[in-house]
């Protein structure tokens, strides 16, 4: 009933590493998936040279999103997949029902792949979403999210 109007604290990580370095990117419901991975490749050092796609829980190369970037859509040419400037929060949040506790998945190369995964950490209301973003100590944002805490090694 609130999708469309709440805002989610994603605690994104790599499969292996998860209690050495994690990032929590805070997004609105109308961020797109492209600003998503632009926040997920800065933290994570992700480049373009290899295929990432993201889905739902556990799903990584058997996605069913099927959400790639917009670069990598036009190189695919398989149009089953989704742009990533096409989807956004709010349309994924409302595909997976997203609660706190939930997980997105993000697979880089799919030769030799690696695994990033996100938790849905918190949900914010309109209001308190506005003053987590306006907060002047996030590390980097765009205009509809940010990367809000960090634990690096």
């Amino acid at each position: 009933k609130q999708i469309g109007t709440i805002g989610y604290r994603l605690r994104w990580k790599q499969k292996g590493r998860a209690r050495q370095e994690w990032y929590d990117i805070v997004v609105r419901p109308e961020t797109t998936m492209a600003e998503l991975d632009r926040l997920v490749c800065r933290m994570s050092t992700l480049d373009d040279f290899h295929l990432r796609m993201y889905g739902l829980e556990d799903e990584y190369l058997d996605s069913s999103l099927k959400v790639l970037p917009d670069y990598q859509y036009e190189e695919a040419g398989d149009r089953t997949y989704t742009r990533a400037s096409e989807m956004t929060v709010a349309d994924v949040a409302e595909r997976a029902r997203l609660r706190e506790g939930d997980r997105l998945s993000l697979v880089y190369d799919f030769g030799t792949p690696s695994y990033y995964y996100c938790i849905v950490k918190d949900i914010y209301e309109p209001e308190k979403l506005d003053k987590v973003l306006d907060d002047n100590n996030v590390i980097t944002s765009t205009d509809t999210a940010a990367i809000v805490t960090e634990k690096r090694p």
